[in-house]
């Protein structure tokens, strides 16, 4: 076993295009999309899809599908270009990046 502190990365990517507020694929369509981007990067990734609401910046709330990308192993350069990538692809508002220190045990 080896025990490590790790940074861990979560990227929360909702799947509303922002200048129309509507999905423009299907939910399937995005995780290949994103799960291509972490490939191409030569990164590990976990990817869930999910369900929730956001407030846009001009105060519109909307519900939408949206994607939980977790990067472990990387460093935070990695992890905002992925992001940038990300929204800028997908035409989002934003994406929500959270960094976590955690306890990681490889078995």
């Amino acid at each position: 076993m080896e025990r490590m502190l790790q940074e861990r990365y979560d990227i929360l990517i909702g799947l509303k295009d922002k200048d129309l507020l509507e999905q423009l694929m299907s939910t399937n369509a995005f995780v290949e999309i994103v799960s291509n981007i972490c490939e191409q990067s030569k990164i590990g990734y976990s990817l869930k899809k999910m369900h929730g609401g956001y407030i846009m910046h001009n105060g519109t709330y909307i519900k939408e599908e949206s994607l939980h990308l977790s990067l472990n192993g990387i460093t935070e350069v990695q992890a905002l270009k992925i992001a940038e990538t990300i929204k800028k692809l997908l035409n989002q508002e934003c994406v929500i990046v959270t960094k976590e220190i955690i306890n990681t045990i490889i078995v």
